[in-house]
């Protein structure tokens, strides 16, 4: 997730002489045989100044789906901004090269024989391919067939945006064998309840 366009940007505050690796992570995680949750917590600065900006992502996969649905993901991304001021949040996923379609917060990728990858999202989904400027983005690295150096491939990059002061956003990530699924609405709403309509 970036903030205001701004990348993370760990190394800003990174001290090379410490000893980083036995720094425990605040990963927290926990299995059941009906769901699995991870969630973990960045908050070392966005952008050359560091903007000061936690950001909380929660992932639950369900594995036997919700109701009639087949098995997904759902992931929570809250943001806090340190500063009092307002900023615009913006999870995103990058794709790879396949034919997609875009119908406000849902997009569809078509991976094809019948099977496809979805995410909706709490916002309206934005796509960004082959663009250097303000941020490169909408690129995926792939090898050269004949040679070990990387070519890069436009391809779809799903952004979410929110704004505030703090925000929170949800996507759901719903892979599916059946074609294309047509998924009319989404609901995220607290307490968790999730329905595919």
């Amino acid at each position: 997730a970036m903030v205001d366009n701004l990348s993370q940007n760990r190394r800003g505050k990174y001290k090379w002489a410490d000893d980083q690796i036995n720094v425990r992570s605040d990963l927290k995680w926990q299995f059941t045989s009906e769901w699995d949750t991870a969630e973990g917590i960045y908050n070392e600065g966005y952008g050359p100044k560091l903007l000061d900006v936690t950001h909380k992502r929660k992932i639950i996969f369900f594995k036997t789906g919700v109701g009639e649905s087949k098995p997904f993901a759902l992931v929570i991304d809250r943001f806090i901004s340190a500063d009092g001021q307002e900023h615009v949040f913006q999870p995103s996923y990058q794709m790879d090269v396949h034919p997609y379609t875009v119908a406000g917060c849902a997009f569809t990728a078509d991976m094809g024989d019948g099977v496809t990858m979805n995410i909706i999202g709490s916002e309206d989904a934005e796509i960004i391919i082959g663009q250097y400027e303000p941020l490169y983005m909408g690129w995926r690295s792939r090898k050269g067939a004949d040679s070990e150096e990387f070519e890069h491939n436009k391809a779809p990059c799903v952004r979410y945006s929110v704004s505030g002061v703090s925000a929170r956003c949800a996507q759901v990530l719903y892979p599916s064998n059946d074609g294309v699924v047509e998924i009319e609405a989404v609901k995220l709403c607290r307490p968790l309840n999730v329905q595919i309509l």
